[in-house]
């Protein structure tokens, strides 16, 4: 007698509801990691601007444009690093947003499969148990014949 978990469709389900989470999460954790990368490669280009205006500083002359350029640049910049550094807040929440709806798919998918689990282990147990006691039957029915 074979072995049917008679929830197997709700274990599919699960195990679907888990993959959709996942890939969510992992959307969500890339669209975090790239708006932290764009800030890192901002604060570059901000420190890039300052050690030409400090070249420029040094080299003497007139380059009050250049600089006052330069000093615009960075500013604008920090405008914009500002704005960036509030989407990464907004997406770094979605994607804890995420992984709890991640952890919680993966917790009920994991409650049905160790289900699973123990009904196929007693559907062992009451296998095996029968089998001794048609072993036991056989054996009882052979020594009265004998008898």
């Amino acid at each position: 007698m074979k072995f049917k978990f008679n929830l197997e469709a709700l274990l599919k389900h699960r195990s679907y509801l888990e993959e959709i989470a996942r890939k969510e999460y992992f959307v969500a954790k890339q669209a975090a990691d790239d708006s932290l990368f764009k800030i890192n490669s901002m604060w570059k280009e901000i420190d890039n601007v300052r050690n030409k205006m400090m070249v420029e500083q040094s080299g003497g002359g007139h380059k009050s444009e250049l600089l006052a350029t330069m000093d615009e640049f960075i500013n604008g910049h920090k405008v914009r690093l500002d704005r960036e550094k509030q989407n990464l807040r907004e997406l770094m929440l979605i994607a804890d947003e995420k992984r709890e709806i991640l952890v919680e798919a993966a917790k009920e998918h994991k409650i049905l499969i160790k289900l699973k689990e123990k009904m196929k282990e007693r559907h062992k147990q009451v296998l095996k148990k029968k089998e001794v006691k048609a072993i036991d039957d056989i054996v009882t029915t052979r020594h009265k014949r004998s008898s």
